[in-house]
């Protein structure tokens, strides 16, 4: 009886011992479990922030381009308005420079027309003198002709007288 007892406390104890054991790798199996789906809990935080991460790199980096191409059409802007003043000063210089030419080049017109002004005038007294000149030389051949024949004319009375 004894060992009757002692059998069946020995298969209680095996069978708690054995329940123990069960319990044990049901409670290292369930840890397991909380571990694995804390390691996929951490797994898909870390993926999601690194999702946001890169999502924030993204913005990040367009909104960096977008101010690099704002920068870059400002000084593009910047630069044409700038060749747009260095043009206008350009044609600017040059319509100044035209408008000085054509000035001058009146200048010169009138001082040559003054100057042909003052030459026909030159000619046309130069002409008068001569005129007047040829008129005198006219008159006195006229009267050395008229001389000369009243000096015949006396030399043949002269003559006839003699």
């Amino acid at each position: 009886r004894i060992k009757e007892q002692a059998d069946a406390m020995l298969k209680k104890k095996e069978a708690e011992l054995q329940n123990l054991v069960l319990k044990n790798e049901a409670a290292m199996v369930t840890a397991k479990a909380v571990m694995i789906a804390e390691q996929n809990n951490k797994e898909a935080t870390l993926l999601a922030d690194i999702e946001t991460l890169k999502k924030q790199h993204e913005a990040e980096l367009i909104r960096k381009l977008e101010s690099r191409e704002r920068e870059r059409m400002l000084e593009l802007e910047a630069v044409k308005k700038q060749h747009e003043t260095d043009l206008q000063r350009v044609l600017d210089s040059r319509e100044r420079e035209r408008r000085g030419l054509e000035q001058e080049y009146e200048l010169k017109l009138e001082e040559n027309a003054e100057i042909a002004r003052v030459n026909v005038q030159k000619a046309l007294d130069s002409r008068e003198a001569a005129l007047k000149e040829m008129d005198e030389i006219k008159e006195l051949h006229k009267r050395e002709i008229e001389r000369a024949i009243e000096s015949r004319e006396r030399a043949l009375k002269l003559k006839e007288e003699a």
